[in-house]
């Protein structure tokens, strides 16, 4: 089975793991940059999966 990347669809969820990235990490800057790499249709920011 082949993959057309110009297809792909992918979905970012990064997680704040409680205070153990979101204390370091821009979360919400995450979220945000990933929306702007190619083929990224989706991100929603969790506190906890």
């Amino acid at each position: 089975m082949s993959t057309d990347p110009d297809k792909l669809r992918i979905g970012v969820f990064p997680c704040d793991c409680g205070i153990n990235i979101a204390g370091v990490v821009d979360m919400d800057a995450v979220s945000a940059f990933s929306l702007t790499l190619p083929n990224v249709c989706y991100a929603e920011r969790y506190l906890s999966l």
